[in-house]
């Protein structure tokens, strides 16, 4: 698999990442809509989700399971095929490329925190 994003960060900085993603959502929402985002990622791995919305974010908030998590991390699976096929290095640099929107959104946070 491919993965991104941001793995277990420290509770200071998970509640940094939710609050600019409640601030900045309608941001994020155009990162997956982009074709080429949304070709590999529909949205963050549910790993570690949160059964409630936290405080002191509104339970009523548009992407509830953006910001009821742990971790911000997304992946895409790869199949054997794919990791076999010639084609793998350029299918890996396209996957970047769509990745690194979303990392860029997030490390806005870590760079700034």
């Amino acid at each position: 698999m491919f993965a991104g994003g941001v793995w277990c960060p420290e509770p200071d900085m998970v509640k940094a990442l939710r609050q600019d993603i409640f601030d900045n959502y309608e941001e994020l929402e155009e990162i997956f809509a982009r074709p080429e985002v949304n070709r590999y990622f529909s949205g963050f791995d549910h790993d570690g989700e949160l059964k409630k919305v936290p405080a002191p974010f509104p339970k009523d908030f548009q992407h509830p399971a953006w910001i009821s998590r742990r971790s911000f991390t997304f992946e895409y699976p790869l199949s054997d095929d794919e990791m076999q096929s010639p084609e793998l290095f350029d299918r890996l640099l396209d996957i970047c490329r769509a990745a690194k929107p979303l990392n860029d959104f997030l490390n806005y946070t870590i760079e700034n925190n």
